[in-house]
């Protein structure tokens, strides 16, 4: 069963059918009456497809669930389905931010300096494919970290408890603060390679970082890992479960589930000789259906509060009820609401359409690679949820050095002359972003490569999740004498102007995205307090509206 499965059906409202009657001469109040249950009417449809587009989950999906794993007691599916959902919705991310302030954490260091620079030569040859040409050898230098430079879970919470979540680090640490680093299996590997290679700055690292673990989080159905199949992923555990049993008859499934979940990483963690803070966000013993629809739904106004506060946006934005019309007709098209579930989904339909892409303009898709481009910004979420959902092997992942100086020419021009040298030729370096909406950000002011870009070298793909018209329009007039540069996004859009007079916005800002951990700062102003109601705190909402 696919977790779409999971959405709830909700009754769509239909206005009524009238048939056979004369139509009536409306007086103003009664014209106006007219227009406001008519309105109602197009705000509850919104409202409808909104709450399928969001997955909600209802305790009925739950029970339905449950039915098809019949098979097990309905106790055991509780208790597997809590766990694997401990960490299901953007509220969690908030506990869990309340839980580091709890703990006097301050900072999460997000592991881009934790290792000295090491580097060593590896050489590759190529083979032609016309026979008469000779075979050619490389020579690159690279980096020997284990895993690469692939985004992990301190990058993520680093960049989310900075810019979306509220800030939580303070530099220099306050009197009796922390810093933190969060444990799971890949920081695990990362510090054993650290011991073993360099034992001083391992223990350096114990005396200076308070250490986390996540209980139930990795190998779960956490916001980053929504991509999988729920009833799969319960099946699985429940299997797991019901084995281990026999083994241990005398063990309750509490304490089995506990092994499963976190055992493991646990026992790594102890041969380090860590001792972490334990973040449970989860002590439901005796869970619910209700409880489990609880931990999957995303933060969802109730239909009177969207009501009230919709009609509230319109007031202010319109001055006539054709105008209302036009612009709840403009919301109805426009407003794309993603989850985290429905952000995974559609990354794994991007790498998709990047293969089929690569393969189409005659490139090899094993020399795919994926550059995170600025690690304080939504790049890292979005490469960390690609790679979980595609299974990329970490060493696919590179850095552009000197990006940090991109308003350095010579800085930048050095960093792309190393990526270069770092990938092999033939390659497709791919650029990962949430959205692409005016296109200025990345394509001029954080990656002004143009001028020193060579067209004997790789070629390079922005994928993105979302991008607008203009996005494509602006890389096709920067970079049409270019090498096979272009852009690929699952979800395109044509921006309009919004249809109200006087409006003073560039079609660009007239976007309605919501993502799950940041509303971009492009986006229309009139519905600043719409977007605020699918968020657990009023700081995931940036603050530059022109409406206070």
């Amino acid at each position: 069963m696919k977790i779409e499965a999971l959405s709830y059906s909700m009754p769509p409202v239909r206005a009524p059918k009238f048939r056979g009657y004369i139509k009536p001469v409306l007086k103003p109040a009664a014209l106006d009456t007219f227009e406001k249950s008519a309105e109602s009417i197009s705000l509850e449809n919104l409202y409808n497809k909104l709450f399928l587009k969001m997955n909600q989950v209802t305790p009925e999906n739950i029970e339905s669930l449950i039915h098809k794993l019949n098979k097990y007691p309905k106790k055991q599916v509780l208790l597997v389905l809590n766990k694997l959902t401990s960490f299901s919705n953007t509220d969690k991310i908030l506990d869990f931010k309340l839980w580091l302030e709890s703990k006097r954490i301050e900072h999460i260091e997000d592991f881009r300096n934790i290792y000295e620079k090491r580097r060593k030569v590896y050489h590759y040859n190529t083979e032609p494919k016309d026979s008469n040409t000779d075979i050619e050898h490389h020579k690159v230098v690279k980096d020997i970290i284990p895993f690469g430079l692939a985004p992990n879970i301190n990058n993520v919470f680093s960049y989310l408890y900075n810019n979306s979540y509220g800030v939580i680090a303070k530099c220099p640490l306050s009197v009796g603060r922390y810093n933190a680093i969060i444990l799971d299996s890949k920081t695990i590997t990362m510090m054993e390679e650290l011991k073993k290679t360099n034992p001083d700055l391992f223990n350096t690292f114990l005396d200076r970082y308070k250490f986390v673990y996540i209980k139930d989080f990795e190998n779960s159905y956490n916001i980053f890992e929504q991509h999988q199949d729920l009833e799969k992923a319960t099946e699985s555990k429940l299997s797991k479960l019901n084995t281990i049993n026999k083994l241990y008859p005398n063990r309750t499934d509490e304490e089995l589930i506990n092994i499963i979940m976190n055992g493991k990483n646990l026992n790594r963690i102890k041969k380090l000789g860590i001792n972490p803070l334990i973040a449970d966000l989860n002590q439901n013993t005796n869970p619910s259906s209700k409880d489990i629809a609880s931990n999957l739904s995303q933060t969802f106004p109730e239909k009177s509060t969207f009501m009230n506060v919709i009609s509230k946006c319109l007031d202010k934005a319109c001055s006539s009820v054709s105008e209302r019309k036009d612009l709840i007709s403009y919301l109805d098209k426009n407003f794309y609401p993603y989850s985290f579930k429905s952000l995974g989904q559609k990354l794994i339909k991007l790498k998709e359409m990047i293969e089929n892409d690569v393969k189409k303009s005659g490139g090899d898709t094993s020399k795919i690679y994926y550059n995170v481009a600025r690690m304080n910004k939504s790049f890292v979420l979005i490469n960390y949820m690609y790679q979980l959902a595609n299974n990329i092997p970490p060493n696919r992942f590179v850095y552009w050095e000197n990006i940090a100086d991109w308003d350095r020419p010579k800085q930048y021009a050095s960093g792309y002359k190393n990526m270069k040298e770092l990938l092999p030729k033939g390659s497709t370096l791919v650029i990962l972003d949430d959205a692409f909406i005016s296109g200025e950000s990345i394509l001029q002011t954080q990656f002004k490569y143009h001028p020193y870009r060579d067209k004997d070298s790789f070629d390079i793909i922005f994928g993105s999740v979302y991008s607008s018209d203009k996005a494509k329009e602006l890389l096709n007039k920067s970079h049409k004498k270019i090498r096979n540069d272009r852009m690929i996004s699952v979800d395109n859009q044509k921006l309009e102007n919004i249809p109200i007079k006087n409006n003073g916005f560039e079609p660009y800002k007239n976007t309605l995205i919501l993502f799950p951990y940041n509303s971009p700062d492009n986006n229309s102003a009139i519905f600043q307090d719409l977007y605020n109601l699918f968020y657990p705190s009023r700081s995931f909402v940036q603050s530059s509206w022109i409406y206070e």
